[in-house]
């Protein structure tokens, strides 16, 4: 499919990829390959498939630099205390010395386990099943309570449903995992290089340690205070104006998925067609276990109309 045959012209098409960060990937497992790499092990929260992914990608991107005309990146970016990381949380209550327990990645904390925890005395329970959690700063009682109460509330529109999932310690900022995956990286500056006048757009979400923010376009339970966590009304208007928005990033499960419903809604709102919104298949996958959730969302995605292909498919010279 070549958009010049259709004359929409190359400014008018829109990359965003979504988290393509370190963090996400796995390292390239080619014996030949791996010595030309300088990522030499999994991220913290590596999804399978993503290394794969990432080299279509590049490939994409390469093949077709003069077809796109912007391109945005977000980058997931968390400090060490964040709600959805384990520093936050120990099994003693006004854990003042951190001398308690933190959770596992991988825990959920839900709103009865912490109401159970609220209203019991200060005895530390030493468990390992989510059920007995404290946030080490003292202060945060009832705002984890409201928190966590409001987020198994937020109901998507395809039914999905929240909880307070404890992920391994990932993009924290400034950190190697924080970095873009090297081949994505390489492929940006070239396209950087030969635009003139434009550059790569970078959005950053999840600085907030107080909510998880999973979507590109607001947290799942915004702060009143903090701009960053409520709608990005400036990013929508970008995507507004634009004829085709193409999607990939890691990981399809979470953050694509999340990230394109918000969009879908405002594109849909705006008289835009379904189907010139494009999810490149191939260069997305899903966090280990939630297969069924990325296979689900691209189900859903075609039934609205979204274009779900292969990036082999869409601009061919």
């Amino acid at each position: 499919m070549n958009y010049r045959d259709l004359g929409i012209e190359p400014k008018q098409i829109v990359l965003l990829i979504l988290d393509p960060q370190v963090d996400f990937h796995e390292a390239c497992k080619d014996k030949e390959m791996i010595k030309k790499k300088t990522q030499q092990k999994d991220g913290s929260l590596s999804v399978p498939g993503s290394y794969e992914d990432a080299q279509r990608t590049t490939e994409f991107i390469l093949n077709n630099r003069d077809d796109i005309g912007e391109i945005f990146i977000t980058l997931d970016s968390h400090h060490k205390k964040h709600i959805a990381h384990k520093a936050f949380w120990s099994n003693i209550r006004h854990d003042t010395d951190n001398k308690g327990k933190m959770p596992s990645d991988y825990d959920v904390i839900t709103y009865e386990s912490l109401k159970a925890s609220h209203e019991g005395d200060n005895t530390a329970v030493s468990n390992r099943d989510g059920k007995r959690w404290f946030p080490r700063d003292a202060s945060l009682e009832n705002y984890v309570l409201e928190y966590t109460y409001q987020l198994e509330k937020v109901v998507r529109s395809d039914g999905d449903k929240f909880q307070l999932t404890i992920w391994p310690d990932h993009c924290l900022i400034g950190s190697e995992g924080h970095a873009i995956q090297e081949d994505i990286q390489k492929a940006i500056r070239e396209w950087d290089i030969n635009h003139l006048g434009k550059v790569v757009k970078y959005i950053y979400k999840g600085m907030n340690c107080l909510t998880e923010m999973y979507s590109a376009i607001r947290a799942e339970v915004p702060v009143s205070n903090d701009e960053t966590t409520l709608e990005n009304k400036e990013l929508l208007m970008q995507f507004k104006e634009c004829k085709k928005l193409i999607v990939c990033g890691q990981a399809l499960s979470h953050v694509v998925k999340l990230t394109v419903m918000d969009i879908l809604d405002h594109w849909e709102k705006n008289n835009k067609k379904a189907e010139d919104m494009i999810i490149l298949k191939d260069c997305s996958s899903s966090v280990y276990g939630f297969k069924d959730k990325g296979d689900s969302f691209l189900q859903m995605c075609e039934r609205r109309g979204v274009t779900v292909m292969t990036s082999k498919m869409l601009i061919s010279k």
